[in-house]
């Protein structure tokens, strides 16, 4: 069991921190309208500080307070929770330890992001009958017109993570490795009971973050798909509203009596022109 003492609180803090940064950056972008998106700053760098667990933490919140102010946030939580995972995953092979090296993690990200992002948005906009093949089409475009966007975004939320990694005390990055285990070191007798000759789960640490992803990322995906049948019915019962009062306009303006009329004898009809 993990006591909140003052070191637990302060990576909670810089967790925060990490969330406070993404809503910022994501505000910051919509008031002067940016190219890109710098929501994911926060997220980036604690999950290359402090790995799976904080980086999913502060990514898959980040879209929940967003939703307050945008619903259509929720629906890319997965994203988000995703380049943590992968941004983690990297860090973990120690790519961020080396300029050259880094550079390789902006289009894994850019590539995940653009790819997760453009299936949801052109998902939101799809309409119920369409044709399979230009569907598809269209999405591909659209991922690879997004995949720029995210090149530049993401582009510049690793090296912004790299550089600020450089100042992080060597202290609390231990820490954030402490934190990230969740567990006590276990003894050389414990961990070759509970190794397993061919199965890549070696630790109960491992097993826990394994864990932790896969309800993560299915949390985050029905809570997207439910979100996106909510917006369907809501788009739906919008478009009915329009065409309501269309129609009650439409009444308004020409007596549903005369139609026939209007049908039979066009322009010869009397008020046919002024209607």
């Amino acid at each position: 069991m993990i006591k909140l003492d003052k070191a637990s609180f302060k990576l909670a803090m810089i967790c925060a921190a990490g969330i406070i940064l993404n809503l910022i950056g994501n505000k910051l972008v919509d008031i002067l309208d940016l190219p890109f998106y710098l929501d994911t700053v926060g997220t980036v760098f604690i999950a290359a500080l402090g790995g799976y667990i904080p980086g999913i933490a502060v990514g898959f919140a980040t879209n929940i307070l967003a939703s307050g102010f945008d619903i259509n946030e929720m629906y890319y939580g997965i994203v988000n929770v995703s380049v943590a995972i992968i941004t983690a995953f990297l860090a973990s092979k120690s790519y961020f330890e080396k300029f050259p090296k880094v550079l390789l993690i902006i289009p894994a990200t850019a590539f995940l992001a653009s790819f997760m992002g453009g299936l949801i948005e052109k998902m939101l906009n799809l309409s119920t009958s369409f044709d399979s093949l230009a569907a598809l089409k269209q999405i591909f475009l659209h991922v690879l017109e997004k995949f720029q966007i995210e090149f530049l975004d993401k582009g510049l939320s690793v090296i912004l993570s790299f550089i600020a990694l450089k100042f992080v005390p060597h202290d609390l990055t231990q820490s954030f490795v402490r934190f990230g285990k969740m567990q006590a070191p276990v003894s050389p007798e414990i961990r070759r009971a509970i190794q397993t000759k061919n199965n890549f789960i070696s630790s109960l640490s491992t097993k826990m973050i394994f864990t932790l992803m896969s309800v993560t990322l299915a949390v985050a995906f029905f809570i997207s798909l439910i979100s996106f049948f909510i917006y369907r019915e809501n788009i739906i019962s919008e478009h009915k509203r329009i065409a309501d009062g269309i129609i009650t306009m439409a009444v308004n303006e020409i007596n549903p009596k005369r139609v026939d009329e209007f049908l039979a004898l066009g322009h010869k009809a009397k008020g046919y022109n002024e209607v």
